[in-house]
């Protein structure tokens, strides 16, 4: 059986949000090339390139979330 995206997003929060940073990021990367215009997992992308201290890559992620998403107020 094989995990859906929506589920795939869910682990890697869980991963990012209990501090499993290398973890979080490798699934953001996974789903990212399989949805590459993924606005949100672009942002939590850049959430963890911002607190591995990856400033351009960072920017680089929101910029490209902003572009493919630009109502949304919280990125």
């Amino acid at each position: 059986m094989s995990v859906n995206i929506t589920d795939k997003i869910n682990h890697a929060i869980a991963l990012h949000s209990s501090g499993k940073l290398q973890e979080a990021e490798k699934y953001y990367t996974e789903i990212l090339n399989e949805a590459p215009d993924n606005s949100n997992v672009l942002n939590l992308l850049g959430i963890i390139k911002l607190q591995t201290n990856q400033l351009e890559e960072a920017k680089k992620k929101k910029k490209k979330a902003i572009e493919i998403n630009p109502q949304t107020y919280f990125y």
